[in-house]
């Protein structure tokens, strides 16, 4: 009897366990994706922040840090989208993320590592990168100046 109702505790705690993290995963998965729809961005930071202490594998920890990534850049703080979008790339690399760090080098000035991302970036939708912003003997400082003065 009592083999019975170890055996019995010890499967209602793994029930339990693993019913109350599908619950919490598909909370965040709906409040992320809330989030990103009304532009939340210290909302995007503070879940996938919170997320991160409860995921343990690879994949899960670079989407987290990819969705950190992604909410710094629109907020402008191109340094900490830079930081977080390396630790991506460190845990799981996707085609993607050379675009978005690319955009993130743009943004701090450094044209040459952007360039190098869009070049890296194989996949043929992001081949207009390369072609608006890496073509050799091109001054895009003074044309964007010329153009987007205002920005």
């Amino acid at each position: 009897y009592l083999i019975t109702m170890k055996h019995l505790m010890i499967s209602c705690i793994i029930l339990f366990s693993i019913q109350g993290f599908s619950q919490r995963n598909f909370n965040y998965f709906f409040d992320l994706s809330d989030a990103q729809d009304t532009q939340d961005y210290p909302k995007i930071l503070e879940l996938a922040s919170h997320e991160l202490k409860y995921v343990d594998d690879s994949i899960s920890m670079s989407r987290c840090y990819g969705a950190i990534s992604n909410a710094y850049y629109n907020m402008r703080q191109y340094d900490s989208a830079l930081v977080a979008i390396q630790k991506s790339m460190q845990l799981k690399l996707y085609e993607s993320h050379y675009n978005n760090r690319g955009d993130i080098y743009l943004k701090l000035n450094n044209r040459d590592s952007a360039c190098a991302d869009f070049k890296r970036a194989k996949q043929p939708r992001y081949y207009n990168r390369v072609k608006k912003y890496c073509i050799p003997n091109w001054d895009y400082d003074k044309v964007y100046k010329e153009y987007w003065p205002i920005l």
